[in-house]
């Protein structure tokens, strides 16, 4: 599996921004003693932590070659189910998070519609399920949990547990008996992946340094029933 590019120490927006703060501290200074140089040093501050959690983050800088790789729709008996997995270079970053420490939570949104010529396309079905996954550096394993089912499961192996948080599988989207025959359907799966190492307030801003893009993407497919 190919390696990612080593990234540089920040993104170039997070170095703009310094040096913008970093010129407006300068123009800017109040004599000793003033309320703005009381808070420029917890500014500074918060700004360095924050452009350190950036520097060692893999998700912060190049999102946007994190794709949804593909979605799909398997029948199964009775049953229609929808399937997602998540490109190969995302999971080598994420396999680096891991190794760190750090937890990865994925949530994967399902909405079903069925097409309509002349109307708006009617939803049948919403689906959100959020796979977790934390390593235990100590123990050698990763927990999963699955908000579907809620319960916790365990493993040594890094392809097990990477292939749970990036191929979700069988997500039952609605019985087979309630689709129309030669209905035209669409199946849009949204992905969204959060990096759990940091607070909110941190990976909210952190987001706004990175140019506003977080690992949320959408991939649509039509669907056409027998």
């Amino acid at each position: 599996m190919a390696q990612p590019n080593p990234s540089p120490l920040f993104p170039p927006r997070a170095r703009l921004i310094l040096s913008a703060i970093r010129a407006f501290l300068s123009a800017h200074r109040d004599p000793p003693g003033s309320r703005w140089v009381d808070f420029s040093f917890p500014l500074l501050t918060a700004l360095f932590l924050l452009l350190s959690v950036t520097a060692c983050t893999p998700f912060s800088g190049d999102s946007s070659r994190y794709t949804l790789q593909k979605t799909q729709i398997v029948v199964q008996g009775d049953r229609l189910y929808a399937q997602a997995s998540l490109d190969p270079a995302f999971l080598v970053d994420a396999s680096a998070l891991l190794k760190r420490g750090e937890p990865l939570l994925a949530t994967y949104e399902f909405h079903f519609y069925q097409r309509h010529d002349w109307l708006p396309d009617r939803k049948v079905v919403d689906i959100t399920i959020k796979r977790r996954l934390r390593p235990h550096l100590i123990t050698e394993h990763f927990e999963m949990r699955d908000s579907q089912s809620g319960v916790y499961h365990y493993t040594s192996d890094p392809e097990e547990a990477l292939h749970f948080l990036g191929k979700p599988r069988f997500i039952a989207l609605t019985q087979v008996s309630e689709l129309k025959s030669g209905g035209r359907y669409l199946l849009e799966t949204r992905i969204l992946v959060t990096h759990e190492g940091v607070s909110g307030l941190l990976r909210l801003l952190d987001r706004w340094l990175a140019l506003w893009r977080p690992i949320d993407q959408t991939l649509q497919i039509d669907y056409t029933h027998p």
